[in-house]
Parts: C-alpha cells; sequence; structure tokens
C-alpha cells in the first residue's frame, strides 16, 4: 500500500492544494477513501516543504498525527519569515496565491501547539514523536 501511496503523489506532483481539501476531519485526496486511510500505521510521516502552504498547519498536523504508529515520530519543514532575502520571497508567494501568510519560526510553533523548531536560513524543521 506505501508503494501505491507513493507512485500516487509521483503521478500528481502538480500544487497539492489544487486537488487535496485540508478540513478539520483531516486531509482529504480525490479517490482515496477517508475509510480507506490507515489510522496509527506509519512508523515516520514525513512532510517537507509543505507547512508554509497552509492558513491553518494544526489541521495538517492532527491529520498527520493520526497516521502515525505509538512511538513514531513525525519530520515536518516549513519556508519561515526571517532572513530579509527569503521573506520577501515569501511575501511574493503569497501575494501570488501561492503560500499562506508568512510566519516566522515562531508564530509557526504557537500555531502548531508549542512544537520546537530548529531553523537554518529560512527553513524550520521539527521532528514530533507520538
Amino acid at each position: 500500500a506505501d508503494l501505491a501511496f507513493i507512485a500516487f503523489f509521483r503521478e500528481h506532483d502538480n500544487d497539492l492544494r489544487k486537488w487535496a481539501a485540508l478540513t478539520s476531519e483531516g486531509l482529504h485526496i480525490p479517490g482515496v477513501a477517508a475509510s480507506d486511510a490507515p489510522q496509527n500505521t506509519f512508523q515516520t510521516v514525513i512532510c517537507m516543504g509543505f507547512v508554509h502552504l497552509l492558513p491553518e498547519p494544526m489541521t495538517l498536523l492532527k491529520a498527520l498525527k493520526a497516521q502515525v504508529a505509538p512511538g513514531g515520530s513525525i519530520f515536518l519543514s516549513s519556508l519561515v519569515a526571517g532572513r530579509s532575502v527569503g521573506t520577501r520571497y515569501l511575501h511574493l508567494l503569497h501575494r501570488a496565491g501561492e503560500v499562506a501568510v508568512p510566519r516566522t519560526v515562531e508564530q509557526l510553533s504557537a500555531q502548531l501547539g508549542g512544537v520546537p523548531f530548529t531553523v537554518q536560513g529560512n527553513m524550520a524543521y521539527a521532528i514530533i514523536n507520538a
């Protein structure tokens, strides 16, 4: 099942936000029924370079946590405002409708319930253990 899911994402590598809906119930992908989504299954969930696209990142985190097996981990990364060039780039992307309102790492952490991040340049990284 994992390989089929990876193949699905490779086939549909266009902008995820255009064909997936993130709601308070979780991430909904056309062709994947909610009843088919494995709960508490994966030891590792990786969501790299995606969080900055979403206006409500906690909804994503809740959806990811539902997929992680006890003792598993979630790896997140996001662009964050901080350095001048990166911040200007984020604001430009936001004006173009490509990303959510730019956040600092402190704002992102607060929106995710205090998740600690490490920062390199304009990228923030977190490891969340289930």
